[in-house]
């Protein structure tokens, strides 16, 4: 009896263990003995061993199983919140290239400053930050000429102090007074003249070997030549000499007339080339003209009358 109920609970437990294995289908299972089978034995059942037989009727139920399937690569994770893509703001004098989430590429620009001026303080060319002050002017000394200028930009300020002449001289810069130097007779206006007269800038030579750059030539021929200069009132006395050119073929004598306006200030006769220089110093002040007249007293030769060194101080 022992082994009966031995073998069948044995016959329970295989098939027990055959339902799980099994699909979700009910299947009948039959114990024969120490035996369990899927159907009953095809032999005859007796009497004496149909006791021993029992139907087992067993119905597996569905399971349910959470199975996590692997790999043997990682498990991605999936993230669904959009990707950050980095827009840079420009970099300045201050700040480099940064991203609004806070990177940032590279270094600041730093300033450029433009020299400072007179007037404009040190600015930088980029951003127009100031630095540095203006830097101001910085004047020269005025002189007699020119006005207080500024050594950096030039700008002048105030007027020149003009020339202050003591004795004919600057007291300041030591400039002549130009009214006190002579002025060439040939700079000034001619007002009338006859076509004997006519001024040179060429070489004259007096009988005695003398030599002068630059003459007034009055040629008398058989009348008398002139010329009538503008002294406008600017003069006050007139110098020159009075000699003969030494190419002429005869030592005939001629006269010399000097008028200031209608008031005749020098006469001189008898002026030949071996003669020699014949100075001339008059007065011509408050004079508007100055006329000078050349005569032949022979009237049969041509006689050339020339004055050198003439000259006129105001």
């Amino acid at each position: 009896m022992g082994k009966k109920i031995t073998a069948m609970l044995l016959a329970i437990l295989m098939v027990l263990a055959l339902a799980s294995c099994t699909n979700n289908n009910e299947q009948n299972v039959y114990i024969y003995g120490d035996e369990v089978h899927s159907a009953p034995p095809q032999t005859e059942v007796t009497q004496e061993n149909e006791e021993f037989f029992e139907e087992v009727e067993t119905t597996k139920k569905p399971q349910t199983t959470k199975v996590q399937q692997t790999t043997e690569k990682h498990t991605v994770k999936v993230d669904d919140t959009p990707v950050h893509v980095h827009k840079y703001s420009d970099a300045d004098c201050f700040s480099p290239k940064t991203c609004s989430c806070g990177k940032i590429v590279g270094t600041a620009l730093g300033h450029i400053f433009s020299p400072a001026t007179c007037t404009t303080a040190e600015i930088c060319r980029r951003c127009g930050l100031t630095s540095k002050d203006a830097l101001g002017h910085s004047f020269s000394s005025a002189t007699c000429t020119s006005a207080k200028k500024c050594t950096r930009c030039g700008k002048t300020s105030g007027s020149a102090l003009g020339h202050n002449y003591v004795n004919n001289k600057c007291s300041r810069c030591g400039k002549v007074d130009p009214d006190s130097l002579p002025v060439g007779l040939h700079e000034l206006h001619v007002i009338d003249y006859t076509y004997q007269y006519k001024y040179y800038s060429g070489v004259l030579k007096d009988t005695f070997g003398n030599t002068y750059v630059g003459y007034h030539e009055f040629l008398e021929e058989a009348d008398e030549a002139y010329a009538i200069f503008n002294l406008d009132n600017k003069y006050s006395r007139f110098v020159c000499d009075i000699v003969i050119d030494n190419e002429i073929y005869n030592d005939r004598d001629a006269t010399v007339l000097i008028y200031v306006d209608s008031r005749l200030v020098f006469q001189r006769s008898g002026i030949t080339k071996t003669t020699g220089k014949v100075h001339v110093d008059v007065s011509v002040k408050d004079g508007q003209q100055l006329k000078i007249v050349a005569i032949d007293n022979n009237y049969s030769w041509s006689e050339v009358v020339c004055l050198v060194n003439a000259q006129l101080t105001k």
